[in-house]
């Protein structure tokens, strides 16, 4: 991050219709979710700032807002992008 301001970014995984076991499934989404947040962590130039993450239920991901109205609006996210996703 070089302090600047890039446009937003989504980062996607379609494994389409690879056979793999829930337990590959799981540890693949934990493993993307884990190491999102520790690069987060290490780049942070907010001082701290507040963000908005949601773990959604019905797909493996993570949906992170450093700017946000409510709550409300992560739902809608996660509905946005579990349309593209398709149903599990």
């Amino acid at each position: 991050m070089s302090g600047s301001r890039g446009k937003a970014r989504r980062f996607v995984v379609d494994l389409g219709d690879v056979r793999i076991s829930e337990a590959a499934a799981k540890e693949m989404g934990d493993g993307i979710q884990r190491v999102v947040l520790d690069v987060l962590s290490r780049y942070r130039e907010d001082s701290g700032r507040t963000y908005g993450i949601r773990f959604p239920r019905e797909w493996i991901g993570l949906i992170l807002r450093e700017h946000l109205e409510s709550l409300k609006q992560l739902e809608e996210i996660e509905k946005q992008v579990g349309e593209i996703a398709g149903p599990r």
